[in-house]
């Protein structure tokens, strides 16, 4: 975990010590703790609104932007954003230390709980406890090691359970969505189930995936289709909460070991000896992979018809 500080800003302090003396204003306190979420999610925000102030440092080394905070859905949690994901953190204490003669010394320490793996196909042992550090400042980013087994382009019902598949049998696995807000999500129907849809679904439940059990835990109501026939033709089909099933798919994906979720959109696949062996991204990083699993949805050439004007979607 490193700071560049012959890149700190004389503005930056002075703005960094009005933060401070606002959440102290009668007197400053060399260490304060904070257990209560709502006063953890409030000064996280006010921080994260402040340029060159919101870097999280992460244990492992690197870090990012913070742009806000908000209570999770997951009991006792909160949603950690960055520009490029959503961190389910669980807080045990918000640390504050301050020394009197270097303000730009001080720093917020955010220690985190284990989160529990909510499937019984993955690790039953906790997460490793975390520490998140806030200080001001540029962050000197880790190394970073873009080697994996498995790449999933597209983050949508399949991609989703290629991914999980692939990281559940012990593959480092990437899995890249254009919009981290709609993974697995249902743009028209939101149910699962029915006469033709219910037999895949079956089966991606008997081969371990993850529709079903997210199914249980979005369900709005649940009804038997066609029950005025014989029982050939009954089908069984779930009506679901299309946002919170993303929700909880994002915290599936976020807490499997192996695997990595990340947003971004691939422009170009490399390719030697009519293998793939890279992707790349809009941004300009590389992901090496011998395999890649393209789930891009129906629509990569899709097009808009509106009267005689046609438009690529």
């Amino acid at each position: 975990m490193n700071l560049d500080r012959g890149d700190f800003e004389t503005e930056n302090l002075i703005v960094w010590e009005k933060i401070i003396r606002e959440l102290f204003p009668v007197a400053i306190p060399n260490n304060c703790l904070w257990k209560d979420i709502d006063s953890i999610i409030s000064i996280l925000n006010k921080i994260s609104s402040i340029d060159n102030l919101n870097h999280t440092l992460f244990p492992a080394g690197g870090g990012h932007d913070l742009t806000g905070a908000k209570r999770s859905s997951e009991k006792g949690c909160i949603e950690f954003s960055t520009p490029n994901s959503v961190r389910i953190v669980k807080p045990k204490v918000w640390e504050f230390n301050y020394f009197p003669n270097n303000a730009g010394w001080a720093y917020f320490r955010l220690e985190t709980a284990g989160l529990k793996p909510i499937t019984p196909n993955v690790n039953s042992s906790f997460i490793k406890e975390k520490v998140t550090e806030l200080e001001p400042g540029h962050y000197t980013e880790k190394v970073k090691q873009y080697q994996y087994e498995v790449i999933v382009v597209g983050a949508g019902h399949a991609g989703c359970e290629a991914a999980l598949a692939a990281a559940r049998m012990g593959a480092k696995t990437l899995l890249i969505t254009s919009n981290i807000d709609n993974v697995a999500l249902m743009p028209c129907n939101p149910s699962i189930g029915g006469p033709g849809k219910g037999h895949v679904a079956r089966e991606i439940d008997a081969l371990g995936g993850e529709m079903a059990k997210n199914t249980d835990k979005a369900t709005i109501h649940i009804r038997m289709l066609n029950t005025s026939k014989g029982p050939a033709m009954w089908a069984l089909r779930a009506q679901i909460d299309k946002r919170l099933y993303t929700q909880k798919m994002i915290h599936v994906l976020q807490i499997q070991e192996n695997l990595d979720l990340k947003q971004e959109m691939v422009t170009k696949l490399i390719v030697n000896n009519r293998r793939v062996e890279r992707v790349m991204v809009k941004s300009g990083l590389e992901f090496s992979s011998p395999t890649v699993i393209l789930t891009n949805g129906t629509f990569l050439n899709g097009k808009i018809y509106i009267g005689k004007t046609t438009y690529s979607a």
